[in-house]
């Protein structure tokens, strides 16, 4: 019964529709609605990824996926929507849900989908990449050219060669990482022996053995060098392919019936980060073979990729084929070694020196074994001084080895040595840096002394002790070397000291002799020769010549100077072969008059306030 009556209007008959029952039907309605539209999002998506499919590159095509995505969810969003606004202002949209073929043809015509259809193409531009897929792209690259790398090293030169025959790509990618590497050191050794060959007479032949890209021959063969470049895989223009390791195709001989070769055509040879193989010792013996008599072996190699062994470091002289003239240690990344073509006093035994390559592993891969900080190459070349010394356990016997120059590098000598160079530099200042730059050299030249034990006691109980066994002399050259002198008698208070006075005539350069009062007969049993410059070599080897005469074996002295000229530092060497010398920097050239270039003006006057350096 109703509360209350209206005209003209009467209840229906049949029941009024609950609200549940109402709700349902509408829910059936919206049931509908979104099963039409996840079928068009369906659809959208699937052509979606056929279209990534048929994509080369996984990141373009990922872009373009989520554009599509994106523009499908739009389109079959709008079928919610009143169908009126649909037929008229969403027709086209609709359009694409249900008609895929034809709109990848229209779509064709749009600016936006222009980048999609070059998804093919197999170079896509770098910087359409998003940070992180540069980052990624970069990982990749870098875990392919460690991948390479380790391999290289680990394999012998015939199966790396096989490697890049069955994947010419391989080295290929290996040389793109090592060029993306190289560029985050201070400088590349390549560069600098571009520098230095270019300045050396011509005519000049030199071989690039592991030569990679060729840049030494395409840097220096239009200055008029003859570069001849050999790698594991060729190149038509520069790149000769050749297994360094096995054969070099360049003539020269190794007979033992020959005294230095015959048929050498090779003035230099450069292996340039290049010793790789287990065999690399094999390249070693190859570069002997094509090298004229005297001639230089030039090698640079990462710094940590040398592992110092503790048996078959230091081999007998007897197998030695190369004298070391200089170990340069004064770049972080890498150390660069420079030695001479000498006549074996035997035939070598190379099966015994092919067990001791594994001084040199890959650079990035720290081995357990490694008992000495620095690198040494000392188990195949006559060398003795290098900057790392056998242990106590090895003693270095000097008078059966060549000699050798260190250059002691040090980022606190490297900025003393800087400031002494300053014409700024206060001579009190110039005194305090030569003292402490002195003090580098004698601890780097002292690293090797022999010791004897004692018994002592500490303060709580006795213990074994060391002190240096050999009587030690110290020899400055006056008046320069005075500034050398308290450094080395910190280190050696109980030492010797013994003047010799030297000036150079100043239009001869000659070295004149005024001051010595040397013993009749040696006190001493290991000299320092202290010379803070050596510009021509004139004076250090009228000095050393003094000493010899004296009764000292040249093997038994030891030059020290803070800064010398390549010039003084070859004339010292031709003089004394077997002399070690350690120097904290090494100048390319000189003055007319003899002065170092840049250098640092003349010791003496500066040491001493004279005001004589110009």
């Amino acid at each position: 019964m109703s509360l209350f009556t209206v005209s003209d209007w009467q209840a229906p008959s049949e029941p009024v529709v609950s609200h549940t029952s109402h709700k349902k039907k509408r829910k059936r309605t919206q049931s509908t609605s979104e099963q039409s539209e996840m079928a068009a999002k369906l659809t959208s998506v699937q052509n979606a990824l056929e279209r990534l499919k048929a994509g080369d590159d996984l990141q373009r095509s990922e872009k373009r996926g989520k554009q599509e995505e994106s523009r499908g969810s739009s389109a079959t969003a709008e079928l919610s929507k009143p169908l009126k606004k649909t037929a008229t202002s969403y027709g086209k949209q609709t359009t694409v849900a249900n008609n895929d073929t034809h709109v990848q043809k229209k779509r064709r015509k749009e600016p936006i989908q222009n980048t999609g259809s070059s998804i093919s193409t197999p170079n896509p531009a770098v910087k359409g990449l998003t940070a992180l897929q540069s980052s990624m792209k970069s990982s990749l690259e870098g875990a392919r050219f460690r991948h390479i790398n380790e391999l290289l090293y680990k394999s012998t030169s015939e199966n790396a060669t096989e490697l890049v025959k069955q994947d010419p790509t391989m080295i290929e990618d290996y040389h793109a990482g090592f060029r993306r590497q190289v560029k985050s050191w201070p400088v590349n050794p390549v560069d600098q022996y571009i520098i230095e060959l270019s300045k050396l007479p011509k005519p000049l032949v030199v071989a690039d053995l592991g030569c990679g890209d060729a840049a030494l021959a395409r840097a220096l063969v239009p200055k008029g060098v003859c570069v001849l470049s050999y790698d594991l895989k060729g190149h038509k223009s520069y790149v000769i392919e050749a297994d360094i390791c096995r054969h070099i195709p360049l003539p020269g001989s190794e007979s033992s019936n020959d005294e230095e070769g015959e048929g050498a055509v090779v003035d230099v040879v450069i292996c340039a980060l290049s010793l790789m193989s287990t065999n690399w010792l094999g390249c070693v013996r190859e570069a002997w073979r094509i090298l004229r008599p005297g001639g230089r072996l030039k090698i640079a190699e990462v710094t940590n990729g040398f592992q110092a062994r503790e048996q078959g470091m230091w081999a007998p002289p007897t197998y030695s084929q190369f004298a070391k003239t200089i170990q340069d240690t004064s770049n972080t990344h890498f150390i660069k070694f420079d030695f001479r073509k000498i006549r074996p006093a035997k035939p070598v035994n190379w099966k015994e020196l092919s067990r001791r390559g594994e001084v040199l592993q890959p650079y990035h891969v720290p081995s357990e074994t490694s008992t000495d900080p620095e690198p040494t190459l000392a188990c195949c070349f006559g060398s003795s001084a290098s900057s790392t010394r056998p242990r106590q356990s090895q003693p270095l016997h000097k008078q059966e080895m060549p000699g050798s120059v260190t250059v002691v590098s040090h980022p606190l000598v490297g900025a003393k040595l800087s400031k002494l160079r300053k014409v700024e530099t206060s001579p009190k200042e110039f005194r305090e840096g030569v003292h402490q730059i002195s003090m580098v050299l004698g601890i780097e030249a002292s690293r090797d002394l022999e010791t004897k034990t004692f018994e002592g006691k500490s303060p709580i109980t006795t213990f074994q002790g060391t002190e240096i066994a050999r009587r030690i002399g110290l020899t400055p050259i006056l008046r320069a070397g005075l500034g050398m002198t308290e450094a080395m008698l910190t280190l050696f208070p109980e030492a010797h000291v013994y003047y010799l006075g030297l000036f150079r005539e100043k239009v001869t350069l000659q070295p004149v002799e005024y001051y010595s009062k040397l013993p009749s007969s040696p006190t001493v049993d290991l000299v320092y020769l202290l010379d803070p410059l050596v510009a021509t070599g004139g004076t250090a080897v009228a000095a050393i010549n003094m000493l010899v005469d004296w009764g000292l074996a040249v093997e038994n002295i030891r030059l020290l100077s803070v800064l010398a000229s390549q010039e003084g530092i070859d004339h010292v060497r031709a003089e004394f072969p077997t002399l070690d010398i350690y120097v904290a920097a090494i100048d390319s050239e000189l003055t007319g008059k003899g002065y170092l270039t840049p250098g640092l003006g003349d010791a003496g006057d500066r040491l001493n306030n004279t005001f004589g350096f110009h």
